[in-house]
């Protein structure tokens, strides 16, 4: 699971958490209930095993020194046909990619979406749920930064997200570079 810290004082704290299961969230519950004598706001957007790939790599990247970009989304729900609106800024002269992780595990670079701003890139993604399967269905946006592209997240044939994180972290590491990463997570409705 990940978490990230939305708000936090004395006395409150907001906490934003991605995850498969939800026990590792009831520990944390516990836990900083017992520490800090009051109760963290922890809100649970639960994804797919298939997904947990994209949020062992947010953990791995969480001690990286530059700052992350901010990603935001205007829905957190939305119906098949419907487009996903939004901004990613916050990311200075860095090469920006923006992924969305299907709650298959699917991984695809949507990239060539974002139209660039004066200080932020926008977006306006059309999304359909491409299975015959009812319901509400998790997805996670992911946006990465570089400073140089980085040849794992070229668009190309969506991939597993259990081969394409790996990856990409195996060549940031060849290469000796620093990528920052941001994931907001919202649900699709057939």
């Amino acid at each position: 699971f990940f978490i990230t810290p939305v708000a936090v004082s004395e006395t409150m704290a907001a906490i934003e958490g991605l995850g498969a299961l939800m026990q590792p969230f009831n520990s944390l519950d516990e836990a900083f209930k017992r520490d800090n004598g009051f109760e963290a706001d922890i809100s649970v957007r639960q994804v797919t095993p298939s997904q947990c790939p994209a949020i062992t790599f947010l953990g791995r990247l969480r001690g990286e020194r530059a700052p992350s970009p901010r990603l935001d989304i205007d829905t957190v729900n939305l119906r098949s046909g419907e487009a996903l609106t939004g901004m990613v800024d916050r990311f200075g002269s860095r090469n920006i990619e923006l992924l969305l992780v299907s709650d298959s595990g699917t991984v695809q670079n949507i990239s060539s979406l974002l139209k660039p701003g004066t200080d932020a890139k926008t977006f306006s993604i059309g999304m359909q749920q491409r299975d015959g399967v009812a319901g509400s269905h998790p997805q996670l946006l992911v946006a990465i930064a570089s400073a140089r592209p980085i040849e794992a997240l070229r668009p190309g044939q969506p991939v597993g997200a259990d081969q394409f994180f790996p990856s990409v972290l195996s060549e940031a590491a060849r290469s000796g570079q620093s990528i920052t990463a941001t994931a907001r997570y919202f649900r699709l409705e057939r």
